[in-house]
């Protein structure tokens, strides 16, 4: 039990962000911020990851002596795959909400026409 009960506060903030999230998109229909909480979702993985057991002392536990340990308390490891983590994670849903939210009006009238010649040549062999 020992190593799922430190993996249940992370567990559950993952699962809490993603149901936010679903909160939103299921009654819309809409994956419009889906890679964003994606994102989030990492970021809050990673974040938990080092602050988490000082959290559960100072909020949970309330332990006195408690506090939130400052950045330069980690070892360096530690700080170079959250920060690797979080760059990554940054990088990969914003570029995945920007091609979501890609705008027809900006595409080449070339780009178009192919995707309008593919669209047609889909439906109609869905029809047949």
């Amino acid at each position: 039990m020992g190593a799922f009960s430190k993996l249940l506060p992370t567990i559950v903030v993952c699962y809490g962000i993603q149901v936010l999230g679903a909160l939103y998109a299921i009654p819309a229909q809409d994956e419009l911020f889906y890679d964003l909480f994606g994102c989030l979702t990492f970021l809050s993985a990673a974040g938990w990851s080092l602050y988490g057991p000082a959290i559960k002392a100072v909020y949970w536990d309330r332990l006195p002596a408690a506090t939130l340990p400052p950045i330069t308390a980690f070892a360096p490891r530690q700080i170079i795959m959250t920060a690797g983590l979080a760059l990554w994670s940054v990088r990969l849903g914003s570029f995945l909400f920007q091609v979501c939210n890609l705008d027809l009006v900006s595409i080449s009238l070339d780009l178009k026409l192919l995707l309008l010649a593919r669209f047609e040549e889909r439906r109609r062999l869905s029809l047949q």
